[in-house]
């Protein structure tokens, strides 16, 4: 049998390809896949096994001149009626309208078995397609081939008698192994939800499991290519039809997709080293479906070869297409755009504080959230503002949202406990309400965020008693407005009175809850120092050179601990930020040593390191840190431009010196008559201590560009 030919001296993959009925496009899904297997550089034959139909001729417009008749009646030999198709592929035709070819003796079946081995050794792949329902001959082939797939489709009919054909084939000729692909699919998760439906029936009654091939999706461009008379995957390539028989058809070089889509990423990025061991995978995997190494190497250089132009085009359409169809949306509708941007990314902190950030060089400004104003999504309020959405707040969830607007319904809410005692406290909680206060959606209330939250307790349960009473249809006098020995509905004259948090706290909560900082940012307190100490920030590091060493002050926005790989050393991976975005920093052992005890989150520092543009993103290699209380302290000298300064301001000068005597050198910097420039410095009697006051009157005094730090 055909099984047989595992032991001769090439292997041979046989795969009978059968269906329950017609009409499920078995034939159609046979032809592509051979075409798609030789595009792959398998050597096929496909044996139209619809014996007396000869559908496959008819698919490929093929007119030969023998069939397999002439093969049974012994007037030919098998391999002389093969006949050529599309790209090379080999077809053994059937014999049209014949009807003694429906139903072949034992003595036929074994004639066509042993005229296989004429030329078992010209062929790597045997498809064999099967007539439509159940018979001897499909019976016999499925039995005769090393794998069986099983075509159906969505159609109820064409699903059951799938399963009454996987049946009789289990049941009566003990076959266990069956590949299920699905045809004319609306869309992958149909195509799982037939194959589960059944699986699910063959696992209990058959007790049987199902091997899932993949589905082929309904498109109209499979219609086309039948008209045509073609394969699909020869004449539309980039069809999602032709784009799934191509993946089902690449397993047989044994890649699993992960594999495809590493190798698909190293070529794109053209890295070698990955290259040359996805090269050598993949030719383990040939050589183990007896696919010689000289012809997988030859398919893998076809692959990389066309990597070097098939991929580019392809997706350079697909994303010119995208890039203008966004920037025209962008440049006609922006706040339209940017709102439906930031809604579309409400889940993904950092690609929300990225948006509102190119909302505000566009000119529009994002709105903070309010519980009077927000709705679930982000929302254009006009043409220049959007208003946030609540969804994107952490911690609130869409259930407390649509119980928040249900009940803003008719009025807005005027303070916490009238919040409180309107939603249902079941859906909102009170993390839900914390997190509500925390990012400042409640400031509308006019109370310290702080009060609130120490307020929040007592509250709710104040307002879940009074909910669970009216559930169950009780009344009190705080329902009717009235009040009982002056104790008034509202609890607000009992409230824990509690300053508000410092500013840091506030604006730390902000962030945690949605991101970015709505009060304000910490770093805007330290605006002189970002100007004296920093040589650059975040938005001009591409301006910089690789290895160029840079001072960033900063704010370490997210620590991560960890060890080296060789030693077990202690080194520390930063999130730092500064007014214009973000930059990992890398603190590797030598410098952890030095630094740690600074390394606190949501602390301001000033970081100095060298800078790394080998990778896609900017990263610093971080060789000193200090906390932006030392700042000063880390002055070495001062350089000050005296170039133009009217000899009047001198004296000043002189005197503001003075009055900050100790360590620190002072450079002079002039214009001789000669018009050279000329470094003088002071004395060891003008030597300063710096402070930051005494910086701020020197460039009050001179103006702020004749300063700067050695550090």
């Amino acid at each position: 049998m055909l099984r047989e030919q595992r032991g001769k001296k090439r292997y041979v993959k046989t795969i009978a390809v059968a269906s329950g009925k017609g009409g499920v496009g078995k034939t159609n899904m046979v032809a592509n896949l051979a075409v798609a297997m030789r595009k792959l550089g398998k050597d096929v034959l496909v044996m139209d096994a619809d014996l007396g139909l000869s559908s496959i001729d008819v698919l490929l417009q093929l007119a030969p001149s023998h069939t397999i008749q002439h093969v049974l009646s012994g007037e030919m030999r098998l391999r002389d009626i093969i006949v050529d198709g599309p790209h090379g592929i080999k077809i053994l035709p059937a014999g049209s309208g014949v009807q003694e070819l429906t139903a072949l003796n034992e003595f036929q079946r074994l004639r066509i078995l042993e005229e296989f081995e004429a030329f078992e050794s010209d062929v790597e792949v045997l498809l064999i397609d099967t007539s439509p329902g159940i018979s001897e001959n499909v019976a016999f082939f499925c039995i005769a081939a090393q794998e069986i797939i099983i075509i159906t489709s969505p159609e109820p009919t064409a699903l059951t008698d799938a399963y009454a054909l996987i049946k009789v084939l289990s049941t009566r000729y003990q076959e266990k192994e069956f590949f299920i692909l699905v045809n004319s699919a609306k869309h992958a998760e149909e195509g799982l939800e037939i194959f589960r439906r059944l699986s699910l029936a063959a696992g209990k009654f058959l007790n049987i499991s199902l091997d899932y091939l993949g589905h082929i999706p309904c498109d109209a461009d499979v219609q086309r290519a039948v008209k045509a008379q073609k394969a699909f995957v020869d004449v539309f390539p980039q069809s999602p039809a032709a784009q799934q028989i191509m993946q089902i058809a690449s397993a047989l070089a044994g890649f699993t997709l992960a594999q495809a889509d590493i190798l698909r990423k190293a070529m794109g990025k053209k890295i070698p080293e990955v290259m040359e061991k996805q090269r050598k995978d993949f030719i383990v995997g040939c050589v183990k479906n007896g696919i010689k190494e000289l012809l997988a190497n030859r398919i893998f250089d076809l692959i990389e070869y066309f990597s070097g132009y098939g991929f580019n085009k392809s997706h350079s359409t697909a994303y010119a297409l995208i890039s203008y169809r966004t920037a025209y949306l962008k440049a006609n509708y922006p706040v339209e755009f940017m709102t439906a941007l930031l809604t579309s990314e409400r889940d993904n902190t950092d690609k929300i504080v990225e948006y509102i950030n190119e909302a505000g060089r566009m000119g529009l400004k994002v709105l903070p959230p309010d519980i009077n104003e927000s709705s679930a999504l982000f929302e254009v309020v006009d043409s220049k503002t959007i208003r946030f959405g609540l969804l994107a707040v952490k911690n609130v969830g869409a259930g407390a949202i649509e119980s928040i607007l249900e009940a803003r319904r008719n009025s807005p809410f005027v303070s916490l406990e009238d919040l409180c005692s309107r939603i249902d406290l079941r859906l909102v909680n009170k993390k839900v309400l914390e997190s509500l206060i925390k990012c400042g959606a409640l400031d509308s209330f006019n109370m310290p965020r702080a009060q609130m939250v120490a307020n929040l307790g007592t509250i709710l349960e104040v307002s879940s008693k009074t909910q669970k009473e009216q559930a169950r249809g009780q009344m009190s006098f705080f329902d009717q407005g009235l009040e009982l020995n002056g104790f008034a509905t509202s609890l607000s004259g009992s409230f824990t009175q509690v300053k508000e948090w410092p500013e840091p706290q506030l604006l730390a909560f902000e962030k945690e809850m949605l991101g970015f900082y709505v009060s304000g940012h910490p770093l805007a307190r330290y605006a002189g120092h970002l100007k004296r100490f920093t040589s650059t920030s975040t938005a001009n590091l591409q301006q910089h050179s690789d290895g160029e060493e840079i001072k960033l002050v900063s704010l370490i926005a997210k620590i991560k601990q960890t060890l080296t790989r060789a030693k077990q050393e202690k080194m520390a991976i930063l999130k730092l930020e500064d007014l214009d975005g973000v930059l990992e920093a890398l603190v590797f052992p030598d410098a952890y040593q030095k630094v740690s005890r600074y390394l606190l989150p949501n602390t301001v520092v000033l970081v100095k390191g060298r800078l790394n543009l080998k990778e896609d993103v900017p990263k610093l290699i971080v060789s000193d840190l200090y906390p932006v209380e030392q700042l000063y302290k880390q002055i070495t000298g001062l350089n000050i431009n005296l170039s133009g300064i009217p000899e009047s301001l001198f004296e000043s000068l002189k005197t503001l010196l003075a009055s900050s005597r100790g360590t620190i050198p002072i450079y002079l910097h002039v214009n001789t008559p000669a018009r050279a420039k000329t470094q003088l410095v002071v004395g060891e009697g003008f030597y300063i201590s710096p402070s930051e006051s005494l910086i701020q009157e020197i460039e009050g005094l001179l103006g702020e560009n004749r300063v700067s730090l050695i550090i």
